[in-house]
């Protein structure tokens, strides 16, 4: 809704006080709003490697494990990931989101992506590299990965090492057999407590994430 302007027949200074006031009191509810909610979306979520060896973001530990099946040239995965960073934020504490690789056939440049996240992994850098994938979908082939590694600081050397060697091939070929034991057969696949969600819209895994926490919250 747009806010028109109105005639006032006070005096300017008059008119400048009550607008100064008014800023004050949105200011001053601004400031509470940031104290009490600390810029949410704005703080970075915690990542690591789990027990078994797979990359997550989130709480280790957590009463929920959304696993998600997914492959870095989709564009279905992209438009995922804002969704999975609010939940993320939304239920702090109380979600783990496990990563696992899918790359899908009819995606050229899939299987390399997901072998140079793994390579970025080496250096720490795994959830970087696979933010500025998903947000470069076009920049996927060779030079691009390189670029965009290079862009995130990992080593030029050694990520060109570990893209050419194919050293971790058989990582993502672990992946995606779990990914066709567990019935996976596009991407995004999500499971939520082991539970298949299907479409795997906010709605969907926010009902799924609140069956396994017991707890209801209502959207921002």
């Amino acid at each position: 809704m747009l806010m028109q302007r109105q005639k006032y027949k006070s005096s300017p200074w008059k008119i400048c006080v009550v607008t100064m006031g008014k800023l004050f009191v949105l200011a001053a509810t601004a400031a509470l709003f940031l104290a009490l909610f600390g810029c949410a979306q704005n703080v970075p979520i915690p990542s690591g490697i789990d027990a078994q060896g797979k990359q997550f973001r989130g709480t280790d530990g957590a009463r929920v494990t959304i696993v998600e099946f997914s492959d870095f040239q989709c564009p279905y995965c992209a438009a995922a990931q804002p969704t999975l960073e609010r939940l993320l934020h939304e239920y702090d504490g109380e979600v783990k989101l496990v990563y696992r690789h899918y790359p899908l056939p009819s995606h050229p440049n899939a299987q390399k992506a997901a072998e140079a996240s793994e390579c970025a992994a080496d250096e720490g850098q795994f959830w970087q590299m696979h933010d500025a994938m998903y947000a470069n979908q076009q920049s996927l082939d060779a030079a691009g990965l390189a670029r965009l590694a290079a862009g995130i600081g990992v080593s030029e050397g050694s990520f060109s090492t570990c893209i050419e060697s194919g050293e971790k091939t058989a990582k993502i070929a672990a992946d995606v057999f779990d990914g066709n034991r567990f019935g996976v057969t596009g991407t995004p696949t999500f499971f939520v407590n082991g539970i298949p969600v299907v479409g795997g819209s906010y709605a969907q895994l926010k009902a799924a994430i609140e069956t396994g926490t017991g707890v209801r919250r209502n959207a921002p």
